[in-house]
Formats: C-alpha cells, sequence, structure tokens
C-alpha cells in the first residue's frame, strides 16, 4: 500500500540519497523512477520528488498547497508519459483539487469532481486516491468525503470514483460499495490500475475499516464493473 508512511529503510539502504530526506510519505515507483512526497505532518507545503534508482534527483514539485494528512500522505499519480497529479488544499483544509502537473514541471491544469470547473473534493485530514491508466491515461480519483463542514467521511458517497480524462474533463463515476455486508466494506483507502488481456483498464481498490482493521481487496473493469475479490 503505497500511500502509507511507513518505514523507508529499505530504499534508504540502497539508495543512500533519499537517507538524507526527512518525513518520506506515499513511495511509488513509475516511470523506473522511484516518486514520493517530503513534508512535515499537517504542515503548510511538500514536495513531489522523483529520483533514478542511483539517487540522482530529477524532478522537484514544491507547492505550498500540498497537505500531508493521517497515514494517508498524499493522493498522487503518475503517467506514462510523465504528466503528475496530486491532490491540494484549494481555500480550506476541507476542500481539494486535483493539479495536472507537465513533465517539465508547468502547471497545465486543475480540476474537481465534476472536470475542470469550480468543484471541490471533500477532505479533512486525509486526501482523495489516484490512479492513472497506463494507455488511456484516464485518471480515477475517489470521493468519499464531504467537501463543506468539517469535511468528514460521507456515508452516502461511500465506495465513490469519478472518471476523468488525461486533461481533467469528467467522464463517468461508479460506485465500489454494495459488494459486502455493510459492515465488512471500508473506506478506500487506495486505487491502482493496469491493463489486462484486453488492453482495458483493471482496477484494485483497496478498501480500509478502521472499526474492524478489516482490508478488502476488490477488482473493477474500467466502467466500474465488479470482477472479482
Amino acid at each position: 500500500m503505497n500511500r502509507k508512511a511507513g518505514d523507508p529503510t529499505h530504499l534508504t539502504r540502497s539508495i543512500p540519497k533519499l537517507a538524507g530526506e526527512a518525513n518520506l510519505w506515499s513511495i511509488k515507483v513509475a516511470n523506473n523512477k522511484i516518486w514520493y512526497v517530503s513534508g512535515a505532518y499537517r504542515s503548510s507545503g511538500g514536495n513531489i520528488k522523483a529520483r533514478k534508482f542511483d539517487g540522482e534527483l530529477i524532478f522537484e514539485r514544491v507547492d505550498s498547497l500540498i497537505r500531508v494528512d493521517k497515514s494517508y500522505g498524499v493522493g498522487y499519480a503518475v503517467s506514462t508519459d510523465g504528466r503528475l497529479y496530486y491532490g491540494y488544499e484549494s481555500g480550506s483544509q476541507y476542500l481539494r483539487r486535483i493539479a495536472i502537473i507537465g513533465r517539465e514541471g508547468n502547471r497545465i491544469a486543475d480540476f474537481g469532481p465534476n472536470g475542470r470547473d469550480a468543484g471541490y473534493f471533500g477532505g479533512y485530514n486525509t486526501s482523495p486516491s489516484v490512479a492513472v491508466s497506463p494507455s488511456s491515461g484516464r485518471i480515477y480519483v475517489s470521493d468519499e468525503y464531504a467537501n463543506s463542514g468539517y469535511g468528514s467521511f460521507d456515508s452516502a458517497k461511500k465506495g465513490l470514483i469519478r472518471v476523468f480524462d488525461r486533461d481533467g474533463n469528467f467522464l463517468s463515476s461508479f460506485r465500489t460499495s454494495g459488494i459486502l455486508a455493510s459492515t465488512l466494506e471500508g473506506q478506500i483507502f487506495d486505487i491502482l490500475v493496469r491493463n489486462n488481456s484486453s488492453g482495458q483498464d483493471e482496477l484494485l481498490v483497496i478498501e480500509s475499516n478502521p472499526s474492524t482493521s478489516r482490508v478488502n481487496w476488490k477488482v473493477f473493469g474500467q466502467n466500474g464493473d465488479f470482477q472479482r475479490m
């Protein structure tokens, strides 16, 4: 589960230049590079960085609106063509939007739950999960939190994933809840996406239920059709 803070010891042993980094979060491997977030918990601002496996720093994005929250770190994803997508605070600690950053570090656009308009994903002490298709470039974003008040988990939006094209235009949405008894299902912890043998997206949705310490793994097609657990 690449969004937890975790212990980066296994990485810092093999890549010494990571050993000097403080507060590593959300470590991922994408496009043969190691991506991670560096920033103090609940602080204003964070860095998203990429290094080669020999430790050379080749990308850094500093944004005062990146906020590291709880054990979820920062929701972000990297496309095969080098675009970076990440959640950031927008005007309030309860409101989130997704930024689209080009491979040269230029800001292309940002978007909310209905696309490139003035909407917001909800969140408080959390960040939306983000995944990008390696072939179509579709963006999958979780949206389970209220975008007003305390931005708490919204049971009416449980298991909600919104789908966008590579430029942040809204395409569709679907639910991952309703597969199990309600007491067994949890909140979306992370989304992973790959292409199946037919070349279509296949989503692995990881749920976490804090009250039962239960973790569920569910697999869906790109249109939200449940396939297996």
